[in-house]
């Protein structure tokens, strides 16, 4: 095989030729994004305050749902894996 010594034609047009490539396609997605417009809000939209979190009622149904009343007198210290009826291991 018979190699060439000198540069092809075509190395020094590729940077060029990417750079340009590139910009075509930035420039492209930046027209189809400016394109879009969201929709307009509804009337009074502007007067409703947002308050993160739930509702008054949601924070109320929450409590009842986790609240159990051993909770307040529960004794941390104590071993509670085994059940009432064991007394632990007797051989």
């Amino acid at each position: 095989m018979k190699r060439s010594t000198e540069p092809s034609k075509a190395g020094h047009l590729r940077p060029a030729f990417g750079i340009g490539l590139a910009s075509v396609l930035f420039a492209s997605a930046m027209l189809a994004q400016a394109a879009v417009t969201p929709p307009p809000l509804p009337p009074g939209s502007a007067m409703v305050k947002v308050a993160p979190g739930m509702s008054k009622e949601e924070e109320k149904r929450e409590d009842r749902a986790h609240h159990h009343k051993g909770h307040v007198k529960k004794d941390i210290t104590k071993d509670d894996s085994k059940g009432k009826d064991d007394k632990g291991d007797k051989k």
